[in-house]
């Protein structure tokens, strides 16, 4: 296994610098919410994880509700449980960011990961006060959504779907889709398309598109315009083909092939609508109507998480992002703090069973248990 470089160990560092006494860090406990789909964990005043708890309920009752519509209600299956960690500021969250080629990624506010076990949205909320703007939080719910109905899903289609709903504003039994997002929309008008459909359509987490800082935000605004283009900006034979293109992705088929089934394997005619479309001032709004309801428990309880509590859900996180030095630095830290915690027993061993080393795996597992 490779040494820790020096920018992981100060990253550790400053993030267990960041929790060490979360019960009084920054005058604010960490808390836990349990609401009828969501863990979600926060540091800051209960009340204020809670209103973030139920604006995320809300968001899953009526998204999946409006996304459902559009891809015909079929799901790839069932979802593992999701754990929210909100972090207060970027300084707390930049330890926890995603890791590209051993650096850890620049200008991003919230990641989604999944897994078979947990699922985990983790987030910065500096930017979630912002009416005007897009949410984050909305935006990494998306990718949620999204891994319950499709199996494969073009990287483009990911990012331009999240940022498409993450404008979503909620009045009464109606919901307003395709807000602008100013800054994509300045830098598109601005500048024009950059990426090649062609290029655009074939970039994946491994992309430099997608990876470096420089690029990703193009990548972003362009896949975010095509995907409005496509679902509110065209006409109703464009929006159609785009339904029936989520169709083929939510029974399974290849989604480049499927692009070209359903737009022609010729992209320049949809180049050149998308290339019209970012010059014009304003794109269309659309609004869409739902039964009104709560459709989950609005006052859900909460609870003050120890150290060893915090420490472990962060570990448990980077273990499951496969960052398993960091990991097992936390997991290691939360049984110091508290040896009798399950949930770290339970994290620990399931890394020492990625490792291969099964009886310390099993070990660990039954102190869980016990």
């Amino acid at each position: 296994m490779n040494a820790r470089t020096p920018q992981r160990i100060f990253l550790i560092l400053l993030a267990l610098a960041c929790i060490a006494s979360p019960a009084r860090a920054g005058g604010a406990e960490w808390v836990s919410i349990r609401t009828e789909n969501f863990t979600v964990v926060g540091r800051g005043r209960e009340r204020d994880v809670r209103r973030e708890a139920e604006r995320l309920e809300q968001f899953h009752l009526i998204l999946s509700t409006v996304f459902a519509r559009l891809v015909g209600g079929v799901r790839a299956g069932p979802r593992a449980p999701t754990t929210v960690i909100l972090f207060p500021d970027d300084a707390a969250y930049a330890p926890f960011k995603p890791v590209f080629g051993g650096r850890v990624a620049g200008g991003v506010a919230g990641h989604f990961q999944s897994s078979p076990e947990v699922n985990y949205i983790a987030l910065s909320l500096a930017g979630e006060r912002a009416e005007d703007s897009s949410s984050t939080l909305l935006h990494e719910y998306v990718h949620l959504l999204l891994n319950s109905y499709f199996r494969a899903t073009p990287t483009w289609l990911k990012e331009g779907l999240a940022e498409f709903y993450s404008t979503a504003r909620v009045s009464g039994g109606r919901v307003t889709l395709g807000a602008p997002i100013k800054p994509r929309q300045q830098l598109l008008r601005r500048g024009g398309l950059t990426i090649p459909l062609e290029t655009l359509l074939a970039v994946d987490e491994y992309s430099p598109l997608y990876r470096e800082d420089a690029r990703r935000t193009a990548f972003y605004a362009e896949s975010w315009a095509l995907t409005h283009y496509l679902l509110n900006g065209g006409n109703a034979a464009r929006r159609a083909q785009f339904t029936h293109y989520l169709d083929l992705l939510a029974s399974g088929a290849d989604a480049a092939s499927s692009f070209r089934e359903v737009f022609g394997p010729n992209t320049q005619e949809i180049e050149r609508e998308l290339a019209a479309y970012v010059s014009r001032p304003s794109y269309p709004e659309h609004v869409e109507t739902f039964e009104r309801g709560a459709g989950f428990d609005a006052t859900p309880r909460g609870t003050t998480l120890s150290n060893a509590e915090v420490t472990a859900h962060l570990g448990d996180m980077l273990m499951h992002a496969g960052r398993e030095e960091d990991a097992e630095a936390y997991l290691r830290r939360a049984l110091e703090a508290d040896a009798r915690l399950a949930a770290a027993h339970v994290s620990l061993g399931a890394l020492r069973l990625r490792q291969g080393r099964l009886d310390e795996a099993v070990l660990l597992l039954r102190r869980g248990i016990a």
